[in-house]
């Protein structure tokens, strides 16, 4: 991922989707096949908000967190370039105003101080509800629990967004978020290389 293109155009709170090649990321690009448009896996496998020059806030299972250097499960702040290696990325530039952004940053605070955990099973329950179930809400996933695409959708909830209404907020995707339009949104390549 091009971090410099990142911290270059992102703001506090914008969206950002990545990619890369590693089997959990193929399985979670794959699964979203049933929501892509060509029909093939999916370009993106995690997402976080950015949320200042070096630091993302994303819910997740990590072994190298900040600040403090081992394993924690949740809502948690995170250096961007712990996520480097990931050859796909896509800033989602959105047009909020900056008291808009704090609102943002409130909601992803509180549901940090929530101790809102990153659920695997809750993640193996998305990716059968995008094959078998999309209208259902999550059977796997814990009221205290939210994958990374989910707390962003949750995050947004304040500004009225709702990145696919066809399925529950708790089964956001990645994908799902790559597909929402609306006036003023800039979507970014931040790819390797880009």
């Amino acid at each position: 991922m091009n971090i410099e293109k990142i911290i270059s155009y992102a703001k506090p709170m914008d969206p950002i989707l990545l990619g890369s090649g590693d089997l959990l990321s193929y399985l979670i690009r794959y699964a979203q096949k049933p929501q892509t448009l060509d029909g093939k896996p999916s370009l993106h496998s995690h997402g976080m908000l950015f949320w200042s020059f070096d630091t993302v806030i994303e819910s997740t299972m990590d072994f190298t967190p900040y600040p403090t250097r081992k394993l924690d499960n949740g809502v948690q702040f995170n250096y961007l370039k712990n996520h480097a290696d990931a050859p796909m990325a896509m800033l989602m530039h959105f047009p909020w105003t900056d008291a808009e952004r704090e609102i943002l940053k409130r909601e992803a605070l509180r549901l940090k101080a929530e101790g809102i955990s990153y659920s695997v099973s809750g993640l193996l329950g998305s990716l059968l509800s995008y094959w078998i179930f999309p209208w259902a809400s999550n059977p796997l996933q814990s009221k205290h629990s939210l994958n990374c695409s989910a707390f962003i959708q949750e995050c947004c909830v304040p500004m009225g967004i709702d990145f696919d209404p066809k399925h529950t907020a708790r089964n956001t995707s990645p994908e799902m978020i790559s597909q929402y339009e609306m006036e003023g949104l800039e979507k970014i390549d931040c790819s390797e290389g880009k």
